[in-house]
């Protein structure tokens, strides 16, 4: 009988804890993390569906730059840091994004065309200059 008990209680704080641990997670899902240095100006990325955040991320520090990846709300992004400024930096990373055909680190046929690359910022000065 005791033994009983102690498993139901056992159960109950498992599935408090699970309750805990998943709460956390569902809380910070939709906030955004970011890593890079927030006193240098960043471009912000949009990862096309098919392509790897990964590729895109070891093509620009390959050529010096920092970038993270981010998912936000199931939304993969990368995030590029620009040390000399977004304005300044942006037609280099855009090239090297635009110039990266390869949807996987992994080595084989893996080839992908990202189309037109269009930075966070550029949708919104669009998106206002539309309304």
């Amino acid at each position: 009988m005791a033994l009983g008990v102690a498993i139901v209680i056992g159960i109950i704080v498992l599935g408090v804890l699970l309750v805990i641990a998943l709460g956390g997670l569902g809380a910070s899902a939709g906030r955004r993390k970011t890593v890079l240095d927030p006193r240098e100006e960043q471009l912000r990325y949009h990862v096309p569906v098919g392509q790897d955040a990964a590729v895109l991320v070891a093509a620009l520090k390959k050529d010096g730059y920092e970038a993270v990846g981010d998912l936000v709300e199931g939304r993969e992004y990368i995030e590029i840091a620009c040390p000399a400024g977004r304005d300044r930096e942006r037609a280099h990373v855009r090239a090297i994004i635009a110039n990266t055909h390869r949807t996987s680190l992994e080595s084989g046929r893996n080839e992908f065309d990202p189309g037109r690359v269009v930075f966070e910022d550029e949708n919104r000065e669009s998106a206002g200059g539309q309304a």
